[in-house]
C-alpha cells in the first residue's frame, strides 16, 4: 500500500514536487489537473513532457494517480451527445498523457459540476462508462470514479465492466460528511475500489486534519487494512498555513492508523479458532 499526497496540497512546482514529497515520507504523488493542455504542467508541456517521468524516477516517487479535478467545474455529463463530445476527448487525451508520465490510475470526479442529479446525467453516464473502459483497457489504464451514488446503485452500473480497468475512487469522510456509513459502504465496494482519498471531516462538512474531525477513521483503516487494498492512500487533508509540516504530520498520523490496524489484522488471525 502507497501513501500519496495531491500535489496541490504542497504548493510547489511540479519540477520540485517528487523531491519534496520523498523528503516528507510519501512514496507517491497525485497529480490534480485543473486545466487539459495547461503549458504551465511537466505532464502538457511539449519540449518538457518527459521531466516528470525522470524527476519521479530519480526521486523514488511514483504517480499514483491522475485526478481530473476540471471535470467539477465542467459538466462531463451533458445530456446532450454534441456537446459532450469536447470534454470526450479531454478524457481520451488525458488518459494518454497519464500513461505516458507512468500514473496507474485516472480518477474522475462526479461532482461539483458533473454530479449526477437525475436521470439525464444517469443516461450519460451509462452511455461513457463503455467508453471509458474501451480506452482504458487499451491504454492498461485504471480509471477511478469518485461519486456519491449510493454503493448499490454505482456497483450496478459497473457490474458488466471489467474491475481492472473500471472501478471507483473511495474517500470516506465524503460519505461521513452526508451522513452515510463510510465502512458499511466500503465493505460492499472494496472489490472496486482503485482509489482512496483521505481527509478528515467536521459534522458540518468541513475539511480538517487527520484526527481533528468527526470522520471515525480508525475504524474506516481497520476495514480498509482488513480487505486487502493495495493501491495508493492520497491525503487530500487541508494544506494551511503550514503546508510541509501539515502534509508530514497527517502522514504520520495515517502510519501509526495503519500500523494499528496490521497489528489487528495480525492478533485475528493467530487467535485460537473455538472447536
Amino acid at each position: 500500500m502507497r501513501i500519496g499526497i495531491i500535489d496541490y496540497l504542497l504548493r510547489a512546482r511540479d519540477s520540485m514536487l517528487p523531491h519534496l514529497a520523498r523528503e516528507l515520507g510519501f512514496d507517491s504523488i497525485e497529480l490534480a489537473i485543473d486545466k487539459f493542455g495547461d503549458p504551465g504542467r511537466l505532464m502538457f508541456d511539449p519540449e518538457r513532457g518527459d521531466d516528470m517521468v525522470y524527476l519521479t524516477k530519480s526521486a523514488g516517487v511514483g504517480i499514483s494517480s491522475v485526478n481530473a479535478i476540471q471535470f467539477l467545474q465542467q459538466n462531463l455529463l451533458d445530456p446532450d451527445p454534441v456537446r459532450r463530445r469536447p470534454t470526450g476527448l479531454l478524457v481520451k487525451g488525458l488518459f494518454e498523457r497519464s500513461l505516458a508520465i507512468g500514473a496507474d490510475v485516472v480518477v474522475l470526479p462526479l461532482l461539483g459540476a458533473s454530479e449526477v442529479r437525475g436521470d439525464d446525467e444517469l443516461l450519460a453516464l451509462t452511455e461513457l462508462l463503455p467508453i471509458w473502459t474501451r480506452w482504458a483497457e487499451s491504454l492498461d489504464i485504471a480509471v477511478a470514479i469518485k461519486t456519491s451514488l449510493f454503493a448499490e446503485q454505482i456497483l450496478r452500473m459497473l457490474e458488466d465492466f471489467p474491475a481492472p480497468h473500471l472501478g471507483l475512487s473511495f474517500d470516506p469522510a465524503l460519505l461521513a460528511a452526508m451522513g452515510r456509513d463510510p465502512v458499511a459502504e466500503w465493505d460492499k465496494l472494496a472489490p472496486r475500489v482503485h482509489h482512496v482519498h483521505l481527509q478528515d471531516r467536521t459534522r458540518a462538512g468541513l475539511a480538517a486534519s487527520l484526527g481533528e474531525g468527526d470522520a471515525p477513521l480508525p475504524t474506516i483503516i481497520e476495514a480498509i487494512v482488513a480487505r486487502q487494498y493495495a493501491g495508493a492512500i492520497v491525503l487530500s487533508t487541508p494544506a494551511g498555513d503550514h503546508p510541509k509540516e501539515n502534509a508530514r504530520r497527517n502522514r504520520v498520523y495515517l502510519e501509526r492508523l495503519l500500523t494499528v490496524a496490521h497489528r489487528a489484522k495480525t492478533e485475528r488471525s493467530l487467535a485460537p479458532t473455538e472447536p
